[in-house]
């Protein structure tokens, strides 16, 4: 809050204090199931084949990895790469499509509501490494611009009804 003072907005403390205030409910262990959650999924790390295949070719920068529920990879995915009036058009769709993926791929036992309840506490992920990453690096501008808008972009993913009660 006081490295970027003048830029923080309402709604990024209000889910920044529901997430702080929340932390050990935030990170406790879930029932869903556990899978590697790469844990800074987005944009930046992901390699693509050139065209015309333009598919998946790799994806980087692992440090941050973990066991967890894969729908919070989903989550800090969707958060920090839609702007957020078209994330919240398309994200139950998506979320959907991705909790059909893990039955049709034979995970068994976990119900839809869980997986939306996973993914909704998940939008907090991007918020949480928006405050640590932008600590630990050094400030340049383009740096400042995307913590600031991965701040804004997961806090309002956070906000949502029911997603702040979840902590």
């Amino acid at each position: 809050r006081q490295r970027y003072a003048a830029d923080v907005l309402p709604h990024v403390s209000l889910a920044g204090d529901a997430l702080f205030g929340g932390m050990r409910g935030y990170l406790r262990r879930s029932g869903s199931p556990a899978t590697v959650v790469h844990g800074d999924y987005r944009l930046d790390n992901l390699l693509f084949s050139p065209p015309p295949a333009s598919r998946l070719a790799g994806v980087v920068d692992w440090q941050t990895c973990a066991l967890g529920p894969g729908v919070r990879d989903v989550a800090y995915f969707l958060g920090a790469g839609l702007d957020p009036a078209e994330r919240t058009r398309v994200e139950e769709g998506m979320v959907r499509d991705y909790h059909g993926g893990l039955e049709a791929a034979g995970v068994a036992g976990y119900a839809w509501g869980a997986c939306w309840e996973e993914y909704r506490l998940g939008t907090f992920a991007g918020l949480l490494m928006a405050v640590a990453a932008s600590m630990l690096v050094e400030r340049t501008d383009r740096g400042d611009r995307m913590f600031l808008t991965m701040a804004d972009r997961h806090a309002r993913g956070a906000a949502v009804p029911g997603a702040v009660g979840t902590l």
